[in-house]
């Protein structure tokens, strides 16, 4: 038992650390959603907006799935607007 004690150890702090880096890159991802949603409230052009949406799509299909999905569904229901606007609008 006492052979396997070192082993155990080097094992334990493996996993801890891909643990850890598993959390600090989620918690990456999740700060850049949240600067990208500010600048996406913040921006006036339709197809910057679009373009922001995008990226925040991206960003969260490496962490959430399911948030990644809720900013597609949006980005899809803004396009489909922007599209239908600009059609309407003849331009």
């Amino acid at each position: 038992m006492i052979k396997n004690t070192p082993f155990i150890i080097t094992l334990l702090f493996v996993a801890i650390f891909f643990c850890s880096v598993n959390i600090s890159a989620q918690n990456t991802s999740i700060q850049a959603i949240d600067s990208l949603s500010l600048k996406l409230n913040q921006e006036k052009n339709q197809e910057k907006k679009l373009a922001i949406l995008n990226e925040i799509v991206a960003t969260a299909f490496q962490s959430d799935l399911n948030l990644a999905k809720f900013y597609a569904k949006k980005g899809i229901l803004r396009g489909e607007a922007y599209i239908f606007r600009k059609a309407y609008r003849g331009t």
